[in-house]
């Protein structure tokens, strides 16, 4: 495979067929490719953004391959001493690692929870767990990210019972964890009760949810002892017991069976 080609790929923007390019290669070979695909990224890296028409702009569709040809290059090192926006779409990331399977994936993938935002980069995480890239981190912001990371504040859409159906582990680990942590600022318990799905969750399943919630929250005390959770619950709790609950109520996980 030539860097010609790669060349053409890159400035075709063609991320997709970036990644085929690299998939199955040795890691020698990457290597050796390396320096042309960082120095196309940093050729581009100032136009994120592009002007299309006097008054609109949008993301430049030739960034996405040279991000991918960053991450499927690049060493840690390397990529750490590159702005964020280098790394690829995150439907590319599982794939690409995955691919590549470098050391560093698990130290990269840590990096994620140092962002501002970095509950948005939970299902990533959660994707890469369950793919055997990376251990469950034992930080506070892999738990906290589930509030908004698991399914959008406002996404009314999304059904939160099928989310935890599809992933039951949660419900044994990851949805307790939240009441040992209440968050801050705009990625919260609170905050999500009040404002966000939380809110909109109460209003709908009034009566169901106050029966559950109750019984739910005993038995959380209760397990303080057991679990080193609060021995009373944050602001927060009603949250955490409406992401329980959404399995309570649906006949799948009964309050007897709680923890």
């Amino acid at each position: 495979m030539s860097e010609e080609q790669l060349q053409q790929l890159l400035e075709a923007g063609d991320a997709q067929n970036t990644l085929a390019f690299f998939r199955g290669m040795p890691e020698e070979q990457r290597r050796a490719l390396a320096p042309q695909c960082l120095q196309w990224f940093n050729q581009i890296k100032g136009a994120t953004v592009i002007q299309v028409s006097p008054n609109t702009w949008q993301w430049n569709p030739i960034m996405p391959a040279a991000q991918v040809g960053v991450f499927a290059t690049a060493t840690l090192s390397e990529i750490k001493r590159l702005p964020s926006h280098a790394r690829p779409p995150m439907d590319l990331v599982c794939e690409l690692l995955l691919d590549r399977r470098p050391a560093w994936s698990g130290a990269w993938l840590l990096t994620l929870l140092d962002d501002s935002h970095y509950w948005s980069h939970w299902p990533l995480l959660r994707k890469c767990i369950h793919s055997g890239l990376t251990e469950k981190p034992e930080d506070e912001r892999y738990y906290l990210g589930m509030i908004s990371g698991l399914v959008r504040r406002f996404d009314k859409q999304t059904s939160l019972q099928q989310l935890l159906l599809d992933d039951p582990a949660l419900l044994e680990d990851e949805v307790w964890r939240l009441f040992e942590y209440e968050g801050g600022g705009e990625n919260s318990l609170a905050n999500f009760d009040r404002f966000g799905r939380g809110h909109s969750d109460r209003s709908n399943r009034a009566s169901t949810s106050a029966d559950v919630r109750s019984s739910s929250t005993t038995r959380i005390r209760s397990a303080a002892g057991r679990r080193d959770l609060p021995a009373s619950p944050t602001a927060g709790v009603p949250a955490a017991v409406r992401l329980a609950e959404s399995l309570a109520v649906n006949g799948k996980r009964t309050t007897n069976s709680l923890p």
